[in-house]
């Protein structure tokens, strides 16, 4: 395969906008026009340890649905598969949205709150919403 068949494939919004935006890039397919790469934004969990597989179980049945509810698309739920620099090589979640206040209004949400609930004292983790580059 060539190198490019590697390059990931981003969501594209075609924008009449200013070239001085770095955001806008040349349109590769209108002339005239320009391509907005469309930055996501990521809810990221690091789990430190598990305490209560079972608890575990039981929120990420009810976590899952609340979380796609709210626009939330998995992109990984794994142990890491190294880990450098410190911190323990436990569990990981990333998953993506459209914005940063549809990633709070899941986390916010009736549903993930209820799923929280189950969760309370089987796990330590953080959770941390960013936003992507682009």
């Amino acid at each position: 395969m060539r190198p490019s068949a590697f390059r990931p494939q981003l969501k594209r919004d075609p924008l009449d906008g200013s070239q001085h935006d770095p955001g806008n890039r040349p349109s590769p397919y209108l002339p005239n026009h320009t391509t907005r790469i469309m930055a996501k934004r990521y809810w990221i969990t690091f789990y430190q340890s598990v305490s209560d597989p079972d608890q575990f179980a039981k929120y990420a049945v009810l976590a899952g649905p609340a979380i796609e509810a709210g626009g939330g698309h998995s992109l990984a739920r794994a142990s890491a598969a190294r880990t450098f620099e410190g911190g323990a090589n436990e569990r990981v979640v990333v998953v993506e949205f459209e914005s940063v206040g549809a990633a709070i209004a899941a986390y916010e949400s009736a549903n993930y709150q209820a799923a929280l609930k189950v969760l309370r004292g089987a796990v330590e983790r953080e959770v941390r919403v960013v936003e992507g580059i682009g």
